[in-house]
Order: C-alpha cells, then sequence, then structure tokens
C-alpha cells in the first residue's frame, strides 16, 4: 500500500495544482477502476470506484448539476485517506455518459426518476458488491442532493447515512418565482420545445472569468477545474433545457411531500453566500426529515468543498465527525 497524505485541503496557489498534478492524481490512476453500464433507458453511464483495503465504510458521491467524476479528485482523494473506498458515476447527460441531446453543453432528462433509478443500480449492482465492508454511506452536492434525497425516500434501506451539500431544495429563479417558471417550462415540453436551453441558459463559455463565478471561493479550485472543462469538450455541459427545469421542479416538491420517508440520519451543510439554491428549503425539509441536522458554512459558495480554506478545513471535520458517527 502507498503512503498518502491528507493535507490537499489545506493548500492554495501553485502548490495546490502541483499536489494535485504529482500526488493526488498519481495515486488515483494506481487505484482506480472504472466502466459503464446499461442504464434502465439503455444509456451508458460511466463510473469510477477507489477501493481502499482498509475501508470504513464506502461513500457513494452524488454529483451535481453540469458536474463530473474528475471533478471530484479532492473529495475523493480526501475521502480515501481518511479510510473509505469512494464510488462515483457520470449521471446521464454529464461527463461520458450518454446524453439525449447533440449539444455537449445542455443538460436534458425527461424525469429525475431516470437519475434516480440509474443510481439506485449502480448502487445495488457495483457499490454494494464491490465494497469490503458494504456499508454505504451518501454524500451528495446541489441536484446531486435532489437525487440523494429522492433515493433516501424511495429506498431507504441504501445507505447508513447522509451528507447532503448545499442540496437543491429549493431552485433559485432570480426575480422569476418558482411558480412561474414551472408553468414556462411545462409549456415549452408541451410545444415541443424542451431540449431547448431554458431562459437565461447558454451554451459553455471558454473565457476564464472567475470574478463573476458563483459556486466558488478558491480561485485556484476554479482555475484546476476549468482547465479540465477546457480540455475535454464533455466536461463543459452548462445550461438547463425546459426539460430539466420542469423535471427539477417536480422533483423537489416530491422530495418534499415525502420528506418523512427519509428515515437514515441526515447532515445538511448549508452554504452562508449561495445564490444558486434556496436555503429556506433545505429548512423545510430539515424540519420534516425525522433525524436531520443543518450546518450553515457561512463564508462558502455553492460549491462548499471549493471554499476558502478555514471553511473547508471546517467542512470536512464536520462531515468526518458525522461519517464516524455511523461506522
Amino acid at each position: 500500500m502507498f503512503l498518502m497524505d491528507n493535507d490537499i485541503i489545506l493548500l492554495e496557489g501553485q502548490e495546490y495544482f502541483t499536489k494535485m498534478a504529482m500526488d493526488v492524481s498519481s495515486v488515483l490512476d494506481i487505484v482506480r477502476k472504472k466502466g459503464y453500464f446499461k442504464s434502465c433507458g439503455k444509456f451508458n453511464i460511466y463510473y469510477e470506484f477507489y477501493i481502499n483495503p482498509c475501508e470504513k465504510a464506502a461513500i457513494f458521491i452524488s454529483h451535481g448539476l453540469c458536474e463530473f467524476t474528475s471533478k471530484y479528485e479532492e473529495v475523493i482523494y480526501k475521502f480515501f485517506s481518511e479510510g473509505y473506498s469512494v464510488f462515483i458515476m457520470d449521471y446521464r447527460g454529464h461527463g461520458y455518459s450518454d446524453r439525449a441531446v447533440s449539444d455537449l453543453s445542455k443538460v436534458y432528462t425527461r424525469s429525475f426518476m431516470d437519475y434516480v433509478e440509474d443510481a439506485k443500480y449502480f448502487i445495488q449492482e457495483i457499490v454494494a458488491k464491490e465494497s469490503l465492508t458494504g456499508s454505504i454511506f451518501l454524500f451528495a452536492h446541489s441536484m446531486g442532493g435532489t437525487i440523494g434525497a429522492l433515493l433516501l425516500e424511495e429506498y431507504p434501506r441504501l445507505f447508513k447515512c447522509a451528507v447532503l451539500s448545499s442540496p437543491m431544495f429549493e431552485i433559485n429563479f432570480g426575480r422569476f418565482p418558482w411558480q412561474l417558471a414551472s408553468v414556462v417550462s411545462y409549456m415549452a415540453k408541451f410545444f415541443f420545445l424542451g431540449k431547448m436551453y431554458a431562459y437565461g441558459q447558454k451554451p459553455f463559455d471558454i473565457a476564464y472569468n472567475f470574478k463573476v463565478n458563483n459556486t466558488c471561493v478558491s480561485e485556484v479550485r476554479y482555475k484546476y477545474i476549468f482547465q479540465k472543462r477546457i480540455a475535454d469538450s464533455k466536461y463543459r455541459t452548462s445550461g438547463v433545457t425546459y426539460a430539466w427545469s420542469s423535471a427539477g421542479i417536480a422533483a423537489v416538491r416530491k422530495l418534499h411531500r415525502n420528506a418523512k420517508k427519509a428515515s437514515v440520519p441526515v447532515l445538511i451543510f448549508q452554504a452562508g453566500l449561495d445564490t444558486l439554491v434556496k436555503p429556506k428549503g433545505q429548512e423545510v425539509f430539515a424540519r420534516n426529515v425525522p433525524d436531520a441536522e443543518i450546518i450553515v458554512i457561512k463564508d462558502a459558495k455553492h460549491e462548499i468543498y471549493n471554499a476558502g480554506t478555514s471553511a473547508r478545513i471546517e467542512y470536512y471535520k464536520r462531515i468526518l465527525e458525522f461519517y464516524n458517527k455511523w461506522l
């Protein structure tokens, strides 16, 4: 077994780039196993997993909108270095999984339940069979939090506990109420415009502009991920379609209706500077789940794992304390 350290979350600047290239990527390359499975809709779904021979438990990462497996290298490395095996898949329409639209910038889905069923298959047929302990924890971000919550409600025995990071439990449509966004999205689908970009959405922009980003506080992490997206067109998902918007609103309403079915312990992280999802939805969900706690990371934008150094330290500390309780 190779030696690892877990100080990656402390680094900034060129030191971070060097560490990611020299240590993190090389270690993950050695451990990584990858493949595809056929989804319920006959899509080829890409996945990766990293088995720790001293596995405490297995963590399934449910990624967010416009994300992809390799964006989570730092997160995977951190969990792996703490003794966990890690499993992750590209949701349909993301990364190296199949898409229903030809435009690589667009995100389309008919229903979030397609994501849910893909994830359930992956967990039951791959995660559960490859894990050394059979104990599976959930780590879910943003859209992945919506999918994760639906999994907790529909299949309560899949996970032992769950961390939901900036979960999409109420979408921020800016000056438009969600009810109007719902009607517009539904009408677009009705008139066969579901695969069009939703209002305000657009293709991936190759111009680097950290100052206008609404997800990351750590510029070096933003730049590292941006360079991946420039290098690989499959990582350039950028704008949602009307069909995705309609499906997302329906999924959020469903998860709130069924919140009481989520029976495992849930830890919700709320980003104090989040402009993509609204905190009220997270608070309502937490009140209705039998065992839930909210932790607010005040100085973080939407991607808390890409926050400033002190926020990242607090974030991972609280996650690991929570997971350790359920080993």
